[in-house]
């Protein structure tokens, strides 16, 4: 039987135990476009979709449903949902960290949090719906 080398790239690749933990934890931090919307569709409470940057981009653009908070602005005055609810934040995609600011903030008060992967970048890219103006 002929045995092929396992391409190493730049460095060697982790031990399974170790992709194992790393890709877990990823999972547990970010969600992508296509597992929130598959989400939102179910229409089951207890998540939140929370855009963290710039109204006029939200205005213009965001998931819908989505709730506009900038993360500056979260505090434990600002933001009450259960503790229970899982928010997914996100900013306008590539360079933008507003999503990781917003979720440091939102678990310093106790809550769940996911970034959407990509922003609203991705998720227009991925052909998702999007909605403008504000959200009631």
């Amino acid at each position: 039987m002929e045995s092929h080398a396992v391409t190493r790239l730049v460095e060697d690749a982790a031990e399974p135990a170790r992709c194992e933990a790393h890709f877990a934890d990823r999972l547990a931090f970010y969600t992508d476009p296509f597992d929130l919307h598959a989400e939102l569709e179910r229409g089951e409470d207890g998540v939140v979709v929370l855009f963290c940057a710039d109204r006029d981009f939200y205005e213009a653009h965001h998931v819908p449903g989505a709730h506009w908070l900038h993360y500056r602005d979260i505090t434990p005055g600002t933001v009450d949902w259960p503790k229970d609810t899982l928010i997914v934040v996100y900013g306008k995609g590539g360079a933008c960290n507003v999503g990781p600011k917003a979720a440091l903030r939102l678990a310093r008060l106790g809550y769940r949090v996911k970034e959407l992967d990509g922003g609203m970048t991705q998720w227009m890219a991925d052909g998702f719906p999007v909605s403008k103006g504000v959200e009631p």
